[in-house]
């Protein structure tokens, strides 16, 4: 799962021995990106009537009407329509684990103002001791 930051507020790094928060620099958005992940009913997320909500929005049409939309937490893209016109799906209800893994869509979850994202490191099966030479 490929997951982009791009929100206003402060990131921590879980996992750092110092628990540092850095600051993200002049960025005003409140959504986060999800590549490649659909949810939809029974997978993840439910669907906030109409569904598709429209077929020509732009996505930041569509971010707007999630966040004027009550109880709206994400929305769904096709993945070409990037910034461009196209489908728009609002959702609430979102369990991004039970969501899928789609190439074709991406979800962009709502973070709402003031939010703190906590960044956890990626697991590794890796062993540690791999790390060593032995001489």
């Amino acid at each position: 799962m490929h997951r982009r930051q791009y929100l206003g507020t402060s990131y921590k790094n879980e996992g750092a021995d110092d628990g540092v928060e850095l600051e993200a620099p002049k960025q005003k958005s409140k959504w986060s990106k999800y590549d490649g992940i659909d949810c939809y009913e029974g997978k993840g997320g439910t669907a906030i009537q109409p569904d598709p909500y429209s077929n020509s929005m732009t996505l930041q049409d569509c971010s707007d009407a999630c966040e004027s939309e009550e109880g709206c937490v994400a929305i769904i893209r096709k993945a070409s329509d990037e910034d461009s016109e196209g489908l728009c799906y609002l959702r609430s209800n979102i369990d991004i684990e039970s969501c899928v893994q789609d190439s074709e869509w991406d979800l962009h979850q709502y973070l709402g103002d003031g939010t703190t994202t906590t960044i956890k490191p990626a697991e590794t099966t890796e062993n540690p001791k791999s790390k060593w030479t032995k001489y």
